[in-house]
């Protein structure tokens, strides 16, 4: 007899990861799903739905922040050792989420642990958006950062933040653009510590937290296009 798990149950079980570009969902399935005809799935561009067909353990909706569902993928997987649970071995639907906005999304995007994070995001997570030619991009740091600890340059191709260390010392951060910018249109700033008063920003929400500041860049595309990243690399 099939082993018929209720969608909540399995839905429940999920566990997810994310990076910047990306976010993998895990849905722990039965042996008895052996194949990818058993189950059907739909990208919508703020979730999925899911369907296991064969046994019938129902459909699930999940609502998450923008994706491209033409670059999204799922496919059956065996479970890898670190996600099993004392098992030999173990079964799952792995999905691939690719975003339509650079950045990390909060814990509680589906219900379901991503790990334990601090309250604000970590040192130099950042987040991006571009309107018509203009690209925003936001660095979270720490409150005890000063605008004197950055210096940042661009080229037309690479960005490059000087950023003074708490020792003293000075370490470098150096990205490719996604595509050309004008090095004459930058401008940047350091944003007053979140919480403080009057302190509002247009920055993405998973940026924003208890004493974090976030290092603004403005700059200028060469030519109007879509970016689908503000790194390349």
């Amino acid at each position: 007899k099939p082993t018929v798990v209720p969608s909540e149950q399995w839905k429940a079980e999920m566990t997810w990861s994310n990076d910047n570009t990306r976010a993998t969902l895990v849905l722990r399935v039965p042996v008895e799903v052996r194949d990818e005809k058993d189950f059907q799935i739909e990208f919508r561009e703020n979730g999925l739905d899911l369907d296991i067909q064969s046994p019938p353990l129902g459909a699930v909706s999940l609502t998450s922040p923008p994706i491209l569902p033409g670059k999204c993928e799922a496919k059956l997987d065996g479970l890898r050792p670190e996600e099993l649970k004392g098992e030999a071995a173990g079964r799952c639907i792995r999905i691939i989420l690719a975003k339509r906005d650079s950045g990390l999304w909060p814990d509680d995007t589906f219900g379901a642990a991503a790990g334990k994070r601090d309250a604000g995001p970590k040192e130099q997570t950042y987040g991006w958006r571009h309107v018509d030619k203009h690209v925003d991009l936001w660095m979270a740091f720490s409150k005890s950062r000063t605008p004197k600890d950055f210096r940042v340059e661009t080229t037309p191709k690479q960005l490059t933040v000087h950023i003074k260390q708490p020792d003293g010392s000075q370490g470098i951060l150096r990205r490719k653009w996604w595509k050309e910018v004008d090095p004459d249109e930058l401008s940047w700033e350091l944003e007053a510590e979140d919480g403080a008063a009057g302190v509002k920003s247009d920055a993405p929400a998973f940026l924003l937290g208890p004493g974090v500041r976030r290092l603004h860049i403005e700059v200028e595309m060469v030519e109007h296009e879509r970016w689908d990243d503000v790194f390349a690399s």
